[in-house]
């Protein structure tokens, strides 16, 4: 269910509905098929219906999420091939190092940063891992596997290819075991047309309950403004802590800084522009959306999971950012029930927060609810 605003100042183009239906058939197999080799296969099945729209072919799609051969040449060397969901980065807000997040979520069924990692297409590629006593190594390619027929839609059973594999890419990773629990990473990234990227991550634990962390990647890239396209060396970083506690809640702070995202002057302009035509303004935020990046130059980022929070079997998962230019923000709350082994059942509350010349309160879903059954088998 979706509590629409009537005072937008720069509204969304095109139907959107105040409710919606979802039915999904999610699996994975993870099984090994011969002596050092392993198959992985992710997929999901979904069918949608949509306050004012007949149902038709295009509310239907399968998403391949992942299917890859794993091959261990021995014990130290771990080659893949396939559609891998390669996930990086220390962060639970934003990952700068995440490389291979652009245009990959499948269906956005939450803001939950972890929920997206995890619900997403992977890339096709081959990646290799070597592991030593003292760090790893990983060396992933990704070819261009466009088709020359994209037109940024999606629907049945396309695989997605095109937002997934549409420029060929590089990326190299190196950890090291500095000491016990410090392990840095040093992480390269080329995406053909795109200057390379370089990225950084760093992790510490203080004493039994606290870690902090920090990533980093920097690039030289033009910005997300329409006036701000001069290329330039722009960083990315995601730095916070961790506290877990003896009843299970674990909570994160974080601050995230997108030199490419929008200053105050940039927001002024957004919504200048946006007044005269909204086409241009909300093509700049739907990039930043699949892109998965703050559209905003500072953000603060919370959420706290509480495992049998109010029960045994109930657990509770907040999360809330905030503009740190104008003080907007968006919240959400999921409650989730393991009614049994195979059931779980969830409800997820969700608001924008603010006056209409923000960015959280220019959103045009105020509030939105959504409920969740799911059986495992």
């Amino acid at each position: 269910l979706n509590h629409r605003r009537d005072d937008v100042p720069v509204p969304r183009p095109g139907h959107h509905p105040g409710w919606s239906n979802r039915a999904s058939v999610d699996w994975r197999l993870e099984t090994e098929i011969a002596p050092a080799w392993s198959l992985t296969v992710a997929d999901r099945a979904s069918g949608f219906v949509n306050d004012g729209r007949d149902a038709g072919a295009d509310d239907l799609s399968n998403d391949l999420k992942e299917a890859y051969l794993t091959w261990r040449a021995g014990d130290r060397l771990f080659l893949d091939a396939g559609r891998v969901n390669l996930r990086n980065g220390v962060a639970v807000g934003f990952n700068p190092t995440d490389y291979f997040k652009t245009n990959a979520v499948a269906t956005r069924v939450s803001e939950d940063p972890s929920v997206l990692r995890e619900n997403r297409l992977g890339t096709v590629m081959g990646r290799a891992l070597a592991v030593w006593e003292g760090g790893s190594a990983t060396l992933a390619a990704a070819p261009d596997l466009r088709d020359g027929t994209v037109t940024g839609e999606r629907s049945g059973s396309d695989l997605g290819l095109d937002r997934t594999n549409g420029r060929a890419r590089l990326l190299g990773k190196v950890s090291v075991v500095v000491a016990d629990d410090f392990q840095p990473e040093f992480l390269v990234h080329h995406r053909s047309g795109d200057s390379p990227a370089f990225g950084l991550t760093l992790t510490r634990a203080i004493g039994d309950r606290v870690v902090i962390y920090a990533e980093w990647s920097g690039q030289r890239r033009i910005g997300l403004a329409a006036r701000d396209q001069q290329e330039r060396l722009r960083s990315q970083v995601a730095a916070g802590f961790s506290y877990t506690t003896d009843f299970k809640l674990t909570a994160n702070v974080e601050l995230h800084v997108n030199e490419a995202g929008f200053t105050r002057g940039q927001w002024r302009q957004w919504f200048a522009a946006g007044a005269a035509d909204a086409r241009p303004p909300w093509r700049i935020r739907r990039s930043a959306r699949e892109e998965q990046e703050p559209l905003n130059r500072y953000t603060l980022f919370v959420r706290a999971h509480w495992q049998d929070a109010l029960a045994p079997d109930i657990d509770l998962t907040a999360l809330g950012q905030t503009n740190l230019y104008d003080g907007s923000a968006f919240a959400q709350l999921e409650a989730a029930w393991r009614v049994a082994d195979d059931r779980l059942l969830s409800l997820t509350a969700g608001g924008f927060l603010g006056g209409s010349g923000t960015e959280y309160g220019s959103q045009p879903d105020a509030a939105t609810v959504v409920g969740k059954f799911t059986r495992f088998f």
